[in-house]
């Protein structure tokens, strides 16, 4: 059975190096990817994990932007990873952008 993963929003992925940070009540996350209506975020080890279905609200914080302010579902969970969706939140276009600009020369180097 094929599983259709496309997605209609663009997805950034960070590298080790540069990755931006979701604050909620119970920690600090790296983000190790993001879209305008999406984030996938680690959990430290020995953290707990949330809840799938759970609603977390917290800051995002990223290297082009001030402090984003989030509200989001946990939609799945697998091992240290942690997909959330956003929501009624999402990721302003013009900061999405931005984050890929500031991506691009980290990449090519």
């Amino acid at each position: 059975m094929e599983t259709d993963n496309t997605r209609s929003h663009v997805r950034i992925h960070y590298p080790p190096s540069g990755r931006p940070h979701l604050v909620l009540p119970a920690g600090v996350h790296e983000v190790l990817d993001l879209s305008a209506e999406g984030l996938l975020v680690s959990v430290p080890e020995g953290s707990a994990k949330p809840t799938l279905g759970a609603r977390v609200e917290g800051t995002l914080q990223l290297q082009t932007a001030g402090p984003l302010a989030l509200r989001a579902r946990v939609v799945w969970v697998d091992g240290d990873r942690v997909g959330l969706h956003l929501w009624p939140d999402a990721i302003p276009y013009p900061v999405l952008l931005a984050e890929e600009r500031n991506l691009a020369p980290k990449r090519e180097a």
